[in-house]
């Protein structure tokens, strides 16, 4: 009898069922892109309905489904299909070559392999704008320091998950602006574009281009009104340029929810509005995010 049972505990221990399928989406990858890995474990395998498990400090404690892409941690949920997904955002400024996916079921490390990342070709931009617009005085540069960094310090922080499918567009208009697209402003080359600025005259509502809550609202010197919305997982949208905030600190919104409207506040010669999204971190394209089928 206990021959027997250790037979059954080696089969059930090696078991083609502990085997998992990793899919990426889109397959070809650039910097700037976000990626969504696809993960389906079989059924009689599955994690817990809580991916997540037991909270920990973060929320996040699982030990059935952990996983890492670029030495980023990759957070998992379960799709309406009944896979697993996890989000990863390629940085615009990732260096092209290949880096490490790596996903761990429980407890075994399942599937491995190497992603190699392309280089984006984001094109060239030139503009010209008044003078103490781009050349800032000593006054100024400090001012603009100190936004950046009330900015960066929600980057690292990952938060429980708000958003639910599908991101959309947060105005209706057309891209004037590209991501990623290196900027040469009166003859001086600027920092890469780190979003997308969209047409849209001024007062256009701007909805939440999915649920989350507001973590800050600012005015700045580059941005003007400001909005920073948290969807939860590492993911953030930045709004800037706004002409009126509609919501308020830490409100939570819906995805459709009107936030905002579009304005020309801050460095700018005309209404539009600047759309840029982080993911723990990393910038990314808010069109890669748009454009993918998240169910």
């Amino acid at each position: 009898m206990k021959l027997t049972a250790v037979v059954i505990f080696i089969l059930l221990f090696i078991s083609p069922s502990l085997a998992i399928d990793v899919s990426l989406t889109p397959e070809v990858l650039k910097q700037g892109d976000i990626v969504l890995i696809r993960v389906t474990v079989p059924s009689e395998n599955n994690p817990p309905s809580h991916p997540f498990g037991k909270e920990g400090v973060n929320g996040f404690s699982d030990e059935s489904l952990t996983g890492s892409f670029m030495d980023m941690k990759l957070y998992f949920f379960k799709a309406e299909s009944g896979d697993y997904m996890a989000l990863a955002g390629i940085d615009m400024k990732t260096n092209p070559g290949e880096y490490p996916l790596t996903v761990v079921y429980s407890n075994k490390k399942t599937f491995e392999k190497t992603i190699k990342i392309l280089p984006a070709d984001f094109g060239i931009q030139k503009l010209a704008l008044p003078k103490k617009m781009v050349d800032l005085d000593p006054e100024t540069l400090k001012r603009v320091e100190v936004e950046q960094a009330r900015l960066a310090k929600f980057w690292p922080v990952v938060s429980e998950k708000l958003w639910d499918g599908k991101f959309i567009m947060p105005v209706n208009g057309k891209i004037i602006s590209p991501f990623g697209v290196r900027r040469i402003i009166n003859e001086q080359e600027k920092s890469p574009h780190g979003g997308i600025d969209i047409r849209a005259s001024e007062g256009d509502p701007v909805i939440a281009p999915n649920s989350g809550r507001i973590v800050l609202i600012d005015d700045q010197f580059f941005g003007g009104k400001t909005l920073v919305l948290d969807h939860g997982y590492g993911i953030y949208s930045i709004f800037f340029h706004l002409s009126r905030i509609e919501v308020s600190d830490r409100q939570l919104v819906k995805k459709g929810d009107v936030i905002g409207r579009a304005g020309a506040t801050g460095r700018a010669t005309g209404p539009h509005l600047h759309w840029g999204m982080r993911l723990q971190g990393q910038r990314i394209n808010p069109v890669s995010l748009v454009n993918l089928e998240i169910d």
